[in-house]
């Protein structure tokens, strides 16, 4: 079964409402007044339609695919740093159109 296969059971379109960052840390996707950014919002809504349920089954669902295909990466210069499982986070980094400028 692939993640696209996965049922979506519940939704919740405000998945991210009263999410706040902590107090002094910047946070990619909401801004100090608890808004979505702008250039995240279409993924925000995204995800609250998808639902938490939904995520996470996705997210566990990419993690065994990762896993069965043995997908790792190598530290190297750290003895401890050979093959270690490849980490997959759930929701991606977006980049604005302003700081891909930058890049």
């Amino acid at each position: 079964m692939s993640p696209m296969d996965l049922t979506i059971e519940a939704s919740d379109p405000q998945l991210v409402s009263g999410y706040r960052a902590p107090a002094g840390v910047y946070d990619e996707m909401v801004g100090p007044d608890g808004e979505v950014r702008g250039h995240w919002r279409y993924l925000a809504d995204a995800l609250g339609t998808l639902g938490l349920r939904a995520l996470h089954d996705r997210w566990r669902e990419a993690r065994r695919l990762l896993r069965e295909s043995g997908a790792t990466y190598n530290v190297y210069g750290d003895p401890q740093g050979l093959k270690r499982p490849w980490q997959l986070d759930p929701i991606p980094a977006l980049v604005s159109s302003d700081e891909w400028r930058e890049i």
